[in-house]
């Protein structure tokens, strides 16, 4: 029964995953419809300024008017505000640890089935604490690197940034 739990849970991450896949395209496909739009609008008032064909041929001569009756150029990423270095992992550090220190702790909770009135046998139960307490133990050593990856990203980005002494 905990294994359909864990494949369904499998699923709904995948699933998840692929729907912020999708927004994210959509996103990027509106922006650029918006601005072939924007393109599009300021290119007919500019058509309709030209009162003779001649003036539009002399105007698309000029490096002006290649660069706006040309195709529009793709839209500038936009800055990012600077993170601090190390942050993200610090953070996904503590998450992974806090979730090892409490898989952690429901191993002696599942060792102690019996206080629980739980109909398991021995080695069934044996085996899902044994598995709690490997998980809890992996959650601990990932987040424990984690933090110290971030602190030394943070201590290094750091030192990168400090200006050198002058002689």
């Amino acid at each position: 029964m905990l294994h359909l739990l864990y494949e369904t849970l499998q699923i709904v991450a995948i699933l998840c995953f692929m729907g912020f896949l999708a927004w994210l395209w959509a996103q990027r496909a509106r922006r650029q419809m918006e601005l072939h739009q924007l393109h599009l609008l300021g290119r007919n008032r500019l058509l309709e300024s030209f009162e003779s064909p001649r003036a539009l041929l002399d105007f698309a001569d000029t490096e002006t008017g290649r660069a706006l009756l040309g195709p529009p150029a793709p839209a500038p990423c936009q800055a990012h505000r600077p993170q601090r270095e190390g942050l993200l992992l610090i953070q996904t550090g503590l998450v992974a640890l806090f979730s090892g220190l409490g898989l952690r702790s429901t191993y002696y909770i599942a060792m102690n089935w019996r206080a629980a009135n739980l109909t398991l046998n021995e080695t069934e139960a044996w085996r899902r604490a044994l598995s709690l307490a490997q998980w809890g133990q992996i959650g601990i050593w990932l987040g424990s690197a984690l933090i110290l990856g971030g602190a030394l990203a943070a201590l290094l980005a750091h030192l990168g940034t400090r200006p050198e002494p002058k002689p």
